[in-house]
C-alpha cells in the first residue's frame, strides 16, 4: 500500500500519513483546495491498481477539528492533507505516523521543497511531505506608487519593504481614500476632516438625503445625528423627517426632546425603584402635544417616523 501513497505524494499542501495501518482501501482526506485536482489523480490511480483509495474532501475549515475528533475516536483516515503548521501539534499528540525512513528512500526525496519537509518534521522525523504546490503573488499600484514618490516599476520584495512603502502611501495626501470636499454657506472650501461637528452632521445629513432621494431605502437607522445641530439646522434636519415620512421609515435615536415631539411612535428603557430596567412605547398622535414621560425621557431614546 505504501507503493500507492508514494504515487500520490508527487503532487502534494501536505501529505500526512495518520497513525492507522493500511488497509486494502485506503482513506485519504484533502482540504477543499484540492478538490479541482485529486479526484482526477485517485480516478486515474483506482483504475490502474488493485488497492483502492477512498477520497473525502473536507472544507478548509473543518479539516483540523474533524481530524481530530476522528483521531481521537479510533476513525482517522489512513493519509490527509491538512496545512503544515498543524503538523507538530497532531505529531506531538502521537496522532502523526513516522514517516522518516519510507520518505527518505523515495527516489525523488532530495527534490522535495526542503522548506515544507522541515516544517513537516518533528524532533528530527518526518510526519508529513509537501503535497500540493501554491504561490502567492504581490500586487501593487503602479498610479499610487508614482502619486506617493515611489518607484512604480519596483515592487517590494520583504516584509521590511512592504512596511516601508505602505508608510509613504499613508503618508501621501492622495492616498487617504475618499476625499470628501465641503463648501459651507459663506465659507470657503475645506475638507471634512476640517468641519467643526455640525459641520459634518450637516454635511453627513446632507450627502444621506442626496441618496436618499436618488435612490432611497425602506428604513434608515440614525444615531444621535442631529446631537451637534443647532436649533435652526435642527429645525430644518426635523424637517426634512416629516416630509420624507410616506417614503421611507426612519429610526432615531436620540436625546433631543424635540426629537422626540417629531416621533410618530416613542420607545424608551425606564429603570423602575426596583432596578428593573423595561422598555416602555408610546405612541404619538399628531393632533395631541406630546405627553409627559418622565419614565423614559432621561434615557436614550429611539424615535422612528413612519
Amino acid at each position: 500500500m505504501r507503493k500507492y501513497l508514494a504515487s500520490l505524494v508527487l503532487a502534494m499542501a501536505l501529505l500526512s500519513r495518520t497513525s492507522g495501518s493500511f488497509a486494502d482501501t485506503a482513506s485519504i482526506w484533502v482540504r477543499a483546495d484540492g478538490s479541482n485536482f485529486m479526484p482526477r489523480i485517485v480516478d486515474a490511480f483506482n483504475k490502474g491498481h488493485s488497492d483502492q483509495i477512498k477520497l473525502s474532501i473536507i472544507p478548509n475549515a473543518e479539516i483540523i477539528p474533524k481530524y481530530g475528533a476522528a483521531a481521537a475516536g479510533g476513525t482517522a483516515p489512513d493519509a490527509l492533507s491538512l496545512d503544515l503548521i498543524y503538523t507538530p501539534a497532531f505529531s506531538a499528540a502521537g496522532q502523526l505516523e513516522d514517516i522518516t525512513d519510507w520518505a527518505k528512500s523515495l527516489p525523488y526525496f532530495a527534490e522535495l521543497s526542503p522548506a515544507h519537509v522541515k516544517t513537516g518534521t518533528y524532533k528530527g522525523r518526518i510526519y508529513g511531505l509537501p503535497f500540493s504546490a501554491d504561490s502567492s503573488v504581490l500586487i501593487w499600484n503602479k498610479k499610487l506608487f508614482k502619486q506617493a514618490g515611489l518607484d512604480p516599476e519596483k515592487g517590494p520584495k520583504t516584509w521590511a519593504e512592504i512596511e516601508a512603502d505602505a508608510d509613504e502611501l499613508a503618508d501621501a495626501e492622495e492616498m487617504l481614500g475618499v476625499e470628501i470636499e465641503i463648501t459651507p454657506a459663506g465659507k470657503s472650501t475645506k475638507r471634512l476632516s476640517l468641519l467643526s461637528g455640525g459641520e459634518k452632521s450637516m454635511t453627513a445629513l446632507a450627502f444621506m438625503f442626496s441618496v436618499f432621494l436618488a435612490r432611497p431605502c425602506p428604513f434608515y437607522v440614525l444615531d444621535e445625528v442631529e446631537a451637534a445641530l443647532d436649533d435652526l439646522n435642527l429645525d430644518r434636519f426635523l424637517t426634512l423627517l416629516r416630509r420624507y415620512a410616506d417614503r421611507a421609515q426612519f429610526i432615531v435615536i436620540t436625546h433631543q426632546k424635540r426629537t422626540m415631539e417629531a416621533a410618530d411612535w416613542l420607545y424608551g428603557v425606564s429603570m423602575a425603584d426596583n432596578g428593573v430596567s423595561k422598555v416602555l412605547s408610546r405612541r404619538l398622535p399628531r393632533e395631541e402635544p406630546m405627553p409627559q414621560m418622565a419614565a423614559v425621557e432621561d434615557q436614550p431614546q429611539v424615535a422612528p417616523v413612519a
